[in-house]
């Protein structure tokens, strides 16, 4: 029996495809929430707790996952945001697309790509 290699390229940019293809301008909480949703709902029944703290004035809400592996350690913080400068429907202007060795979409560099790569270094049986 084989193990699936968690470093597989596209299973990564599938999921990277998921995030930036949820639109998350600052201004539209809902659209941001959306993606916090997908972002918990990942955490279901992995050794974790996820903590979800309301935005206000007008932002979407925050997420803190804390994972129970090493608590008798010194651990590693992990911050980033899921919002966008881009507007809404921006996405039909720059889909999500592979070139080469490159992605492209809105928010992929700053930061859903990195936040993902993040995500999935923690996040083991999710893929």
């Amino acid at each position: 029996m084989t193990t699936p290699n968690p470093f597989d390229s596209t299973t990564i940019l599938e999921g990277i495809r998921r995030w930036v293809e949820i639109e998350t301008p600052t201004e539209a909480p809902e659209q941001v929430n959306k993606l916090a949703d997908l972002v918990a709902e990942s955490y279901r029944g992995l050794p974790a707790t996820v903590e979800r703290i309301a935005g206000h004035s007008g932002c979407g809400d925050h997420l803190v996952a804390r994972s129970s592996w090493g608590q008798d350690a010194p651990g590693i913080l992990v911050l980033s945001h899921l919002d966008t400068v881009h507007p809404l429907g921006f996405i039909e202007r720059l889909p999500f697309r592979i070139a080469g060795d490159s992605a492209f979409g809105p928010g992929i560099y700053d930061m859903k790509g990195g936040a993902y790569l993040a995500h999935h270094a923690v996040s083991p049986g999710l893929h």
